[in-house]
């Protein structure tokens, strides 16, 4: 070892050319990793930020609300068919007014609701009912997505019991048969008699799955899985297509195909393209410096170790073992090899500061191409004929 660093010194000029060589290559492939990460990060926020609305409509594209839609569709969503919940948020589902009802408080006195009653997944904002909605304290619009019976009541039907009951009962009709069905109040609106009612609970208890959907829409929550929302949907629902194609069959809920899904995604597709493709021309650069890294690291040892078989003989022919040989040039450009790569890496931490991103298996896949290139070198040397060398030296 001592004697490597000796050689180092001694040929410094040279050994200076080849710590550059692999400085170079370290920053190269640092900063083409570099590049790969944030353009991937770019794309993630991209897919993250765009918001895609997906919305059922009629088998024509038309008609995006009073579809009358059977009520086994909201299995999709509370049954998560094909794991549809794990690509899609804010899901709102709501079903049509539907009136006829009585309620009481636990003041068991029976009361004809003036308005009616609906059944939704979300909370509405002021301008879909034109009146203003707030959730208690404990409550958040999830509440609503929730099987647990659960509505919202008119601020006045609160103010004329004083605030003092807080689970409502609620029957369709006033027939016998049709027992009450007691729902927690998660909160008020400012509009007229109308309560608005998680709709699993409506569906379920209040109307035994008579209810027809009103509206159904909901948004990705990543705009890069509209792939794998799509394929979920055509089980469901008819794709779009400008030939207007109606499919005359039973969907997997055993009901004609009848309604289309529409998934408009804008110029998506020109803003992630053009990462897409600097992404995959990077990916395609990397291999290449691999591959040029052992190209150098077999160069640059030749180069290094050419002149001195010689030198090498006379050390064989002293004694040193083939394998002292080989170590001793080796653990030279292993040196110069490592010095080289550090001084990269701080070459480019100064450059990018706190936003370098570091591939450590990257820079170690380097390390290992660029020795085996010397290693390949190395060992020519080490394996020389000590009898022919001292000849052609005479």
């Amino acid at each position: 070892m001592r004697y490597g660093i000796t050689n180092i010194l001694r040929s410094l000029p040279k050994s200076i050319a080849l710590v550059c060589a692999a400085m170079v290559l370290t920053l190269s492939i640092c900063i083409i990793s570099q590049s790969i990460v944030t353009q991937t990060q770019s794309l993630e926020d991209v897919y993250s930020e765009y918001i895609i609305e997906t919305v059922i409509t009629d088998q024509f594209c038309i008609e995006e609300t009073n579809l009358a839609m059977n009520s086994k569709y909201y299995n999709i969503i509370s049954q998560n068919l094909h794991g549809i919940r794990d690509y899609i948020t804010d899901i709102k589902i709501r079903s049509s007014f539907s009136s006829n009802y009585t309620y009481m408080f636990d003041d068991k006195v029976e009361r004809e609701l003036g308005g009616s009653v609906v059944g939704l997944t979300y909370l509405p904002d002021e301008e879909e009912f034109k009146h203003e909605f707030n959730l208690m304290p404990l409550y958040d619009e999830s509440i609503l997505l929730d099987s647990r019976p659960s509505c919202i009541v008119p601020k006045r039907m609160m103010e004329d019991m004083g605030w003092e009951y807080y689970t409502v009962r609620l029957r369709y009709d006033k027939q016998e048969e049709n027992e009450f069905v007691e729902f927690n109040i998660v909160g008020t609106h400012e509009g007229p008699d109308n309560i608005y009612c998680s709709y699993e609970s409506f569906n379920d208890e209040l109307t035994k799955g008579t209810v027809s959907i009103y509206s159904f829409r909901f948004n990705l929550i990543n705009s890069k899985y509209t792939g794998e929302v799509a394929k979920i949907l055509k089980f469901y629902f008819i794709e779009p297509s400008i030939v207007g194609a109606i499919r005359r069959e039973l969907n997997e809920l055993k009901i004609l195909f009848r309604y289309t899904f529409v998934m408009p995604k804008g110029n998506l597709d020109d803003v992630v393209k053009p990462i897409e493709s600097d992404i995959r021309k990077l990916k395609i650069a990397e291999p290449f410096l691999f591959v040029l890294s052992v190209a150098t690291g077999l160069v640059v040892s030749f180069m290094s170790t050419k002149n001195r078989k010689a030198e090498f003989a006379v050390m064989r022919s002293l004694g040193t073992g083939k394998a002292m040989v080989f170590f001793e040039a080796f653990f030279e450009q292993l040196l110069l090899c490592l010095t080289g790569m550090l001084l990269g890496i701080a070459v480019f931490f100064a450059i990018y500061r706190q936003n370098a991103v570091l591939v450590v298996w990257k820079i170690a896949v380097f390390f290992v191409c660029y020795m085996s290139g010397t290693a390949i070198s190395v060992l020519n040397v080490a394996l020389v004929n000590v009898m022919k060398i001292m000849k052609a030296n005479e």
